[in-house]
């Protein structure tokens, strides 16, 4: 006889509660569950216990098989009496015994509701943690213990559960979401009642969990922010903690690759009046390697940066047209997006530029860019400050030095002009004797021509560096073309030739690869080089060595001249560029052309300076 035949639902429910083996087990759980079992109370016993005979009335079920259901769904929790680890095998053993006991059960019963009691473990599937029914009843015990998935009080419950397990519902949530999409109603009765509901339910936790994360991701951009802000309260004290500036900056820029998440970054300040920036600090794997090298102020993300004024943010730096490659190319570094921001000192002058590249953490957003220009304003007064505090240092010792000098200077060029000026007489003179005979007065004319062009060379060194040398028309005008550095050192080696030799000197060219070439005025760059390798020369001593070299990097080509002579002091590198200015003694002055220590009117490397900057470098 089915269930629905001659007995209302609350009639069943009565009749099968007040059976002996129902009724103990119920009054046991009532009385005896920890206090601490906020979900697995003897409520949700009872919930589950009126839900699984509702589900069985209502789908026809047998009454034999609906009393099962009861015992099945009273005993369920049971375990929680003992413990709550394998609380479902305790359960079923409690069911096994009671059934026993009573002796009204047959064996095939008994092990129904055993089996039904251990298909409650929520056991990880293929398609995600879920209840398995094994056996042909399980189904409607398994829909009762999770008919809250399909009711409006499933969110109570579900706080309750959270309660219990002592978790966060933001950290349930996730678990939750996958074991109600993975679940299936086992029965017809559970579908018709519970399946709008459990959609329901799907859709709020999603909302939760979504709000969650909004909560969550609002909660760590605060804790970042925060973070951030105090990061750059305390950047002023740092920057000016020391007169070691470069050293702080490090500091400063290694801190900001930690607040950016990123790989590398970059400090770039523009090289004196020339068009190239140079590599000051840099943070990274290669920060040793690029730390001090230049590269054209007009290239790359840098420099449109700088000729823009304008931070920018780029996420694939490869397929962006200012890229500039050569540095990637020959440090063998990849860049992927880029936070760049120009160095402007009070909203005026721009400096340079900070570069950050790769973040770690996927990519860059505006806020990473709005955090760096904050940090810009705060390094660029830092860095104008040192430059300032560092030229009126400089300037002051110039001018101590060189009005200390000032007289010594007349004398030098009296001295100088006064030597080639007594040869010239002399030596007209001499021409001018009719019993010379042809040889000696070509020799004397020889002599005569020589001491013209030093003069002429005096005379153009000083108009070069002199008073208007800071106007561009006192530079000669640039006849650029593409000159061969190594054909250019040959050039130098051959005019220096005999020279070398009489000092028992070694000029020697590390021959730079024959493919390098420079845009330039081959002439004043053959000056340049005259009086920078005169100078090794003279300040080497005999069975010494000069050597040329050129290296090429970054598109860019850098000189080196350099010799085993006896060196400049620390303190007289600042100075060495000025006008008639000499490291040695004027006492020592000497009109020889190479003699050791010989000097002249302190011209050459102040006109190799102003040729140098007028091709736009340093």
């Amino acid at each position: 006889m089915s269930a629905s035949e001659g007995m209302s639902l609350t009639d069943l429910v009565d009749e099968i509660e007040s059976k002996p083996i129902i009724h103990t087990i119920l009054n046991r759980l009532e009385r005896e569950l920890p206090e601490d079992l906020q979900y697995h109370s003897f409520a949700h016993t009872q919930d589950v216990l009126h839900t699984v005979l509702q589900l069985g009335f209502m789908d026809k079920l047998p009454r034999r098989d609906l009393e099962l259901l009861a015992i099945a769904a009273a005993f369920h929790d049971a375990g929680f009496l003992e413990r709550k680890d394998d609380n479902e095998i305790i359960g079923a053993e409690f069911a096994r015994d009671a059934m026993l006991g009573d002796g009204g059960y047959s064996k095939e019963e008994i092990e129904l509701v055993f089996q039904m009691i251990l298909d409650t473990t929520v056991e990880a599937t293929a398609d995600g943690p879920r209840q398995v029914a094994r056996s042909r009843l399980s189904g409607y015990l398994l829909d009762a213990d999770l008919g809250n998935f399909g009711r409006s009080d499933f969110l109570q419950k579900f706080e309750l559960l959270c309660q219990e397990c002592g978790i966060s519902a933001e950290q349930l949530l996730p678990g939750t979401l996958r074991l109600i999409e993975a679940h299936s109603w086992h029965t017809p009765a559970a579908t018709n009642l519970g399946q709008r509901g459990k959609k329901e339910n799907l859709l709020r936790i999603s909302g939760l969990i979504d709000a969650v994360d909004q909560t969550t991701e609002d909660v760590r951009r605060m804790e970042k922010g925060l973070t951030r802000v105090a990061f750059l309260a305390k950047v002023p004290l740092l920057l000016n903690s020391s007169l070691e500036l470069e050293r702080i900056i490090e500091v400063a820029t290694q801190q900001l690759c930690e607040q950016l998440r990123a790989e590398a970054a970059t400090v770039f300040l523009k090289s004196g009046k020339s068009n190239e920036l140079e590599f000051w600090v840099a943070q990274g794997e290669r920060s040793q390697e690029l730390k001090g090298m230049r590269m054209p102020a007009d290239q790359g993300i840098v420099g449109w940066v700088l000729e823009q004024n304008k931070p920018v943010l780029i996420e694939d730096a490869t397929s962006d047209k200012r890229f500039y490659s050569v540095i990637d190319d020959e440090g063998g570094f990849t860049t992927r997006d880029v936070l760049c921001v120009p160095l402007t000192v009070r909203g005026k002058e721009t400096i340079g530029a900070i570069q950050v590249l790769n973040s770690l953490n996927h990519l860059f957003t505006s806020d990473d860019l709005e955090f760096l220009e904050q940090f810009s304003h705060q390094a660029a007064l830092a860095l104008e400050n040192a430059r300032l505090y560092e030229e009126l240092q400089t300037a002051n010792k110039k001018l101590h030095e060189l009005n200390k000098r000032k007289d010594d200077i007349i004398t030098i060029i009296a001295h100088e002009f006064r030597t080639p000026l007594n040869v010239i007489q002399n030596s007209a003179d001499l021409v001018a004797d009719d019993s010379l005979n042809s040889e000696s007065r070509e020799q004397m004319g020889a002599l005569l021509q020589r001491n013209v062009d030093k003069l002429t060379s005096l005379v153009v060194d000083i108009g070069l560096v002199g008073k208007k040398a800071k106007s561009k028309e006192s530079l000669p005008e640039l006849k650029k073309e593409t000159v061969s550095v190594s054909g250019l050192f040959q050039e130098v080696h051959a005019y220096f030739e005999e020279a070398v030799k009489q000092r028992e000197q070694h000029l020697i060219i590390e021959a730079p690869n024959p493919n390098v070439f420079v845009e330039g005025d081959p002439h004043l760059l053959r000056i340049v080089l005259h009086n920078l390798v005169a100078n090794g020369i003279r300040f080497t001593p005999n069975e010494g060595a000069v050597i040329l070299s050129a290296k090429s990097s970054a598109g860019l080509v850098t000189l080196f001249v350099k010799d085993t002579g006896i060196g400049i002091e620390q303190g007289e590198i600042p100075l060495i560029f000025e006008r008639f200015y000499e490291v040695t003694d004027v006492l020592q002055h000497s009109s020889g052309e190479y003699e050791f220590q010989s000097c002249g009117l302190g011209l050459g490397l102040a006109a190799a300076k102003k040729i140098v900057e007028a091709h736009g470098s340093k």
